[in-house]
């Protein structure tokens, strides 16, 4: 009995995706690493692929839809090219996409990435959930908690009311 493969129309073919499975299984890796910066909790996860061929790099960018590609020069050796993943959409997805067509020593890292992505992360102080609806950003681009940001305003608002509460008092 033969199966119909659909492909989606807006996403890549199943015929890219298993070029990039089959690549990223010999030459890729997937990096799970704690977040200690800056007391941050939870994991990092990247996935990575480094090659001398500039042109399978950028295949893979465009595959992917991931463009994070960097460049590794030393004389008299040839030029490294990486990709890397490491935003959390992405990584999310990306793992989504190789997990069918991993062997079983990919397939078990991958899931451990997967199980990392999914931890909930709390904001540094560890009052709130860091969940998109509560993640603003500074203008470097920094992320912040708006429940602690919110609070923040709110304490400064009482004090202030106090603050002209005793200034009427004393006048």
């Amino acid at each position: 009995m033969k199966t119909k493969i659909v492909e989606a129309t807006n996403g890549p073919s199943l015929e890219n995706i298993a070029w990039f499975a089959g690549l990223w299984e010999g030459e890729g890796s997937c990096i799970v690493e704690p977040r200690r910066k800056h007391r941050k909790q939870g994991f990092r996860v990247r996935l990575t692929l480094s090659s001398t061929d500039r042109d399978v790099i950028l295949r893979v960018g465009q595959i992917t839809k991931v463009s994070t590609i960097s460049t590794y020069a030393r004389r008299p050796f040839k030029t490294i090219y990486t990709w890397e993943a490491g935003k959390r959409a992405d990584t999310a997805r990306l793992i989504n996409l190789l997990l069918p067509f991993a062997g079983d020593r990919r397939k078990s890292k991958l899931k451990e990435a997967q199980a990392a992505l999914a931890t909930i992360m709390f904001c540094k102080k560890g009052k709130h959930l860091m969940v998109p609806e509560n993640v603003g950003r500074y203008l470097g681009g920094s992320k912040k908690c708006l429940g602690c940001a919110d609070a923040r305003r709110s304490r400064a608002a009482v004090s202030q009311r106090l603050r002209r509460a005793i200034c009427r008092q004393n006048s």
